[in-house]
């Protein structure tokens, strides 16, 4: 039952984008609503899969999907842009790939909402990010060959901390001014990592490092 929600969860997504992207959508707009909306499937896991090796299909499987979309451009304007490419539909499944059989293997159960701030910083956070990015002039500069926007990078900061800020003491029981300290550090990291991350790999690096922080935050 929780690969078949999983799968219809996700598909449904997709299915909304190229939906709006009919309707007069952007490309972009189009694809970030993907990037936004498949992140959430991380607050079902939990209650859906108990063991990991059923909690692991679903994302791993999106690897070899994201994949052949990557190269073969099948689920264009939703998940593929016409123009510039990037294998970051495929960093974000290996980045969740391993959170799950992280999170799901340590001993403490509990733990496994720290899966959840990794790659809801990345969606909301890098994905809003580019969404108001895209729309502002103001301190427009390139860095690796990415268009960058002082918007952008602000905008990722915020939702980022919001993500960080929200997450720990309704999932982890974490005190709130706790939470506050943590999501003020780790937005100002996942923000710099996304800022000096090139070409799609920050769908990778973020998640990891925000999830991969706090596991290590809660045990110093």
């Amino acid at each position: 039952m929780g690969l078949a929600v999983s799968y219809l969860f996700v598909f449904a997504i997709i299915a909304s984008s190229a939906l709006v992207r009919r309707w007069g959508a952007s490309e972009s707009g189009a694809r970030k609503l993907v990037h936004i909306g498949v992140g959430h499937w991380i607050l079902l896991a939990p209650f859906f899969f108990p063991d990991w090796y059923f909690a692991v299909i679903g994302p791993a499987s999106f690897i070899v999907l994201n994949y052949l979309s990557y190269r073969y451009n099948l689920f264009k304007g939703s998940m593929e842009l016409s123009g510039k490419r990037t294998p970051g539909t495929v960093y974000y499944s290996i980045a969740l790939t391993i959170l799950v059989l992280f999170f799901w293997t340590v001993p403490a159960e509990e733990l496994r909402p720290i899966a959840m701030l990794g790659m809801l910083t990345l969606a909301w956070g890098d994905g809003l990010a580019s969404v108001i990015g895209e729309r502002s002039r103001i301190g427009e500069f390139r860095i690796f060959g990415n268009r960058k926007t002082v918007a952008g990078s602000l905008a990722m900061w915020f939702f980022s901390f919001l993500v960080l800020m929200l997450l720990p003491p309704l999932f982890l029981g974490v005190r709130f001014a706790s939470s506050i300290v943590y999501a003020l550090i780790f937005s100002f990291v996942a923000t710099v990592v996304e800022f000096f991350t090139p070409g799609g790999l920050d769908n990778l690096t973020v998640p990891l490092v925000v999830s991969f922080g706090y596991y290590l935050w809660l045990w110093s």
